[in-house]
């Protein structure tokens, strides 16, 4: 994949996991079959850091300082660009990187897909409108469709008291 923009931002604390849902799948699959009790975390190799995302996409990253990062995204947000609140950020920046052996021990469960090749897949999807057959995936309400999304910031609590009340 190649971005659309030549850099990406590197922002400092930030890291995470990913899954891809067919290996979810595999999971709970694996859970109901073995009849193991308890939570499992789920997460593939490699945990995920900016720096080596924008290599991967083929990108130079920017260093950029969390505290910069999250006041660019409150702006964003507060001027209406996104629909992506910065408490979003905040919460990618405090997530914890989970331990799978459970579910790798008791569950034999081995992803499949790389959490880089799962990351590459979302952003392939969201890049190229792909789609699907819920709501949020679907073409006709998803990308152009949510205009009113963004016109009423994504779920403002005044929409959801009115849509209750009907």
């Amino acid at each position: 994949m190649v971005s659309a923009t030549p850099v990406a931002p590197a922002i400092h604390g930030l890291r995470f996991q990913c899954v891809h849902s067919d290996d979810v799948a595999r999971a709970f699959v694996a859970a109901i079959e073995s009849h193991e009790r308890g939570a499992f975390n789920l997460a593939a190799e490699p945990v995920l850091e900016p720096t080596a995302i924008a290599m991967q996409l083929g990108v130079r990253p920017v260093s950029i300082p969390a505290g910069l990062a999250r006041r660019a995204a409150s702006a964003a947000w507060h001027l209406r660009l996104t629909a992506i609140s910065p408490d979003w950020l905040d919460l990618a920046l405090a997530a914890p990187v989970m331990n799978t052996e459970a579910a790798r021990d008791r569950l034999g469960w081995v992803p499949q897909t790389s959490s880089t090749d799962a990351l590459r897949e979302l952003l392939d999807g969201l890049r190229w409108g792909a789609g699907g057959a819920t709501p949020p995936l679907a073409r006709e309400t998803s990308g152009r469709g949510r205009w009113r999304e963004l016109a009423t910031r994504a779920g403002a609590r005044e929409d959801v008291s009115r849509t209750c009340a009907s």
